[in-house]
């Protein structure tokens, strides 16, 4: 388990890599310790050479900052990610903040029923599905309908 400045998190002891900055690094860093156990073992037992473990630990953490800082995945804000990116000098990029798209509806005419329908699948072919729903001019909710089609595509839905 890591204590990274005093900051101990059960939580990611044992934690598989996500899409962020931190779990990459971390996974990064996991891995090359690894790697580098099987190395140096190596050198010792078929060359005669001992590598010392300071030596291991620094290409670890430099190996584990040049993942961390050339990768294009984005932080999480949380304390803990925080402190790992610090511990290994990785630059952080935010995330991206949502689009908020408005949507108009423009009512239809007088006395008048507007229908608004859609369909959806998943695969090619595989579940399809459709549905919509009936307003009336001044928005009110009249009817709605949804069912499933069943193996369908784009064309049927």
């Amino acid at each position: 388990m890591f204590d990274f400045g005093g900051m101990r998190d059960t939580k990611y002891e044992l934690s598989i890599p996500s899409s962020n900055a931190s779990s990459s690094t971390t996974w990064a860093c996991f891995t090359l310790g690894l790697l580098y156990l099987g190395l140096q073992r190596n050198q010792g037992r078929f060359n005669n050479k001992r590598v010392h473990w300071k030596y291991c630990i620094t290409t670890i953490i430099s190996d584990s900052s040049w993942t961390g800082n050339n990768s294009n995945k984005a932080s999480r804000l949380s304390m803990p990610d925080f402190a790992i990116l610090k511990v290994f000098k990785i630059t952080i990029r935010s995330p991206k903040t949502p689009v908020i798209k408005e949507i108009l509806w423009p009512p239809p005419m007088q006395n008048w029923t507007k229908c608004n329908t859609d369909g959806v699948f998943l695969g090619v072919p595989n579940t399809a599905s459709r549905g919509g729903i009936f307003r009336n001019d001044k928005g009110d909710h009249l009817r709605s309908f949804a069912f499933r089609i069943g193996n369908g595509d784009a064309f049927i839905t």
